[in-house]
Order: structure tokens, then C-alpha cells, then sequence
């Protein structure tokens, strides 16, 4: 139906070769496909189908469908009926006493659901709206979102992708309405494993992720220009990486907690170089200046300060300066990765 049709125009051209069908599996399918039923509702698209349904449009008698049939009770259209003890009200098609098939459930809280039913549950496909307007509309299992689906929430963040017992699990995409964007994997509702992120900021990460932050190894460009490639660790700059500024100014050490420290070597464009210890983002211990002609000269510094260096000081402070000021701490936290483990009103 519509599902199948939306995830088609989604597949890749190797996918769609590998797809294609000859002329002679065609004419056989279409001969196949033309004694089976039709579910006339699932023809239009999701929403318009649900807006359909709710406003009594008769359409459950046009459905043919022998789902659950095999095996027991042959399944039974009934008119609209009063289910969980006054809480809802139930049309469509049941199996004995459990709602089981297609049918529309309304609850008195407001909370919607048209769809396949098994069992007395949500169970295959259908479309929830909840009381507050957050909609999902995808793939259930025993009452809880299980599959492919599409969940969006009434504050404009949407999730389209795989799920698991009502978590965000596998691959999925997720936008926000501050034009913040992530495609990757997810894990038990979060962001984890390899991921592209960009934020609302215009700053972009790709690397690992791990329970909605930075984590592993990765690739973070900020918006001022400048580029760190190495890793990160609880949504910091942590262990060993690289920082190139957009004058060509580079460095290549140690991070700790967002900063220079451990070993490190700091490269300009006029061919100086400076090699030595760092401490939160200060040069601390011993180290050694080359010039561009290749003059070595040791040095000895303190927190950032040393005797007669003014001129290097002054070149390192813009780069500590930058540093006090990283934007991924601001694009990477709310509104941005806000919605981390929002989940859906208790679904039917």
C-alpha cells in the first residue's frame, strides 16, 4: 500500500536494479496481485485516511482482509462498541471478544488509533494521534512501537526510522525546529554509533556517539572555521587529536576536558614551531621554538608565562581565547539535543 510505495522512491538505483523485476515475473505477479483483497483506506495517505475514518466515513465494509483468520474465528464486523471498561470506544472488525483486524479506537483522553489490531492490541500497521497532537505512524507490536515508523511531536522534532518496545533502536533520522539534523544509529532512545550531526548553529560533527554525545572518534567543524579531528569523550575533546584554524595555524597533541594538555606541537603559517607540555590549555614545563630558518631554542614556561616570550604569548592567546569560546558546547546542547529521550503518550 502507501507504506510500500513512500519506502520504493526512497531506495538507491543498486537497490532499485536489484529490485527489478522481468517483464514475466510482472505479468505473474500482477495476475496474483489481482485476486487478493483490497484495504481501500490504506490506498490514501496515512493522515487523510485517519481523518477519513474518525468522521464516520463508512469504509470497514469495503475491507476484505483475511488477517487472523487462519486458524480460528473467522473475523466479525461489528458497529462502534464501548472497550476497556468505558475508557474507549471501538469500530471495526473482532475476532470473539478481542478487537482483531482493521478498526478505529478513540479514547475519551482523546488519544486516537486506526489501524491493525491483533489480539486486542495495536499489533502491525496503523496511525496514533495523540491527545497533546504527537503522532506516530508506522509499523507495532503488542501495543508499542516496533519497526519502521514516523513519530512526530507536537514541538516540531520528528523521528523517522527504526524502533524497538517504544525506543528509537537501529538507524533513524531526527530533525529539530531549529534546523538541527541528525542521521545515524540510535540505541534504547538515544543517539549512539556513528553519526552525522548538524546544529542549528551550522557547526557539524561526524564520528561516534555514545548515549546522545560525542564519544570515540570524530570530526567536529565549528562555525568560526575551525576543524578538530580526533576524540571525544562525554561530548568533549578528550585524548589525543588535531585543531587547524582557517590561517593555517595547527595543532596536534594531547585534549583533556575541552583543552591542550599533555604533549603537544603547535604549527604556524610562517613556518615556526613550538613543541612542548601543555596544562588545561596553558603552556606548562619545558618545551622548544623553532624558527622558520630552523633555530632551536629551548624554553621554560609556567602556567602560560614565561620570561622575554611576549611575542608567543601573544600568538597563543588568540588560540586560548578560542578555546574559552567553543561553540560545540553551545550548538551541542539545548534546544539542539533537547529531545533525547522523549517518548510518545502511552500508546493504546
Amino acid at each position: 500500500g502507501w507504506h510500500s510505495a513512500r519506502m520504493d522512491s526512497q531506495l538507491s538505483p543498486v537497490a532499485m536494479a536489484c529490485c527489478t523485476q522481468d517483464d514475466s515475473s510482472k505479468e505473474a505477479e500482477a495476475a496474483n496481485n489481482s485476486s487478493k483483497p483490497k484495504y481501500s483506506i490504506w490506498e490514501e495517505e496515512p493522515i487523510s485516511a485517519f481523518s477519513s475514518a474518525v468522521s464516520g466515513a463508512s469504509w470497514l465494509h469495503k475491507v476484505t482482509s483475511n488477517v487472523g483468520e487462519e486458524g480460528g474465528e473467522p473475523l466479525e464486523e461489528r458497529p462502534e462498541a464501548v472497550v476497556d471498561d468505558g475508557a474507549a470506544t471501538y469500530r471495526g472488525q473482532w475476532r470473539g471478544r478481542l478487537m482483531h483486524g482493521y478498526g478505529i479506537l478513540i479514547r475519551k483522553n482523546g488519544q486516537r488509533h486506526v489501524g491493525s489490531f491483533c489480539e486486542g492490541q495495536a499489533h502491525g500497521w496503523g496511525i496514533f494521534i495523540g491527545a497533546n497532537g504527537n503522532t506516530y505512524d508506522g509499523q507495532w507490536q503488542k501495543d508499542l512501537a516496533h519497526g519502521y515508523g514516523r513519530y512526530v511531536h507536537m514541538d516540531g522534532s520528528t523521528f523517522e526510522g527504526e524502533w524497538n518496545q517504544d525506543e528509537k533502536t537501529g538507524w533513524g533520522v531526527e530533525s529539530f525546529p531549529d534546523g538541527a539534523r541528525y542521521s545515524g544509529s540510535f540505541l534504547r532512545g538515544c543517539k549512539h554509533g556513528p553519526g552525522f550531526y548538524k546544529a542549528g548553529c551550522g557547526a557539524v560533527f561526524e564520528g561516534q556517539f555514545r548515549d546522545d554525545r560525542m564519544d570515540g572518534d570524530g570530526i567536529y567543524k565549528f562555525n568560526d572555521g575551525r576543524i578538530y579531528s580526533g576524540q571525544w569523550q562525554k561530548g568533549r575533546m578528550h585524548g589525543t587529536g588535531s585543531m587547524s584554524w582557517p590561517n593555517g595555524t595547527r595543532y596536534e597533541g594531547g585534549y583533556c576536558d575541552d583543552a591542550k594538555h599533555g604533549e603537544g606541537t603547535i604549527r604556524w603559517p610562517d613556518g615556526q614551531v613550538y613543541r612542548g607540555h601543555w596544562q588545561n590549555g596553558q603552556l606548562h614545563g619545558s618545551g622548544v621554538m623553532v624558527d622558520s630558518k630552523g633555530n632551536v631554542s629551548p624554553r621554560e614556561w609556567h602556567n602560560g608565562r614565561e620570561r622575554d616570550a611576549a611575542a608567543l604569548r601573544a600568538r597563543l592567546r588568540r588560540i586560548h581565547r578560542d578555546e574559552q569560546s567553543n561553540s560545540h558546547r553551545r550548538c551541542f546542547s539545548s534546544p539542539c539535543l533537547g529531545w533525547r529521550r522523549r517518548r510518545m503518550e502511552a500508546s493504546v
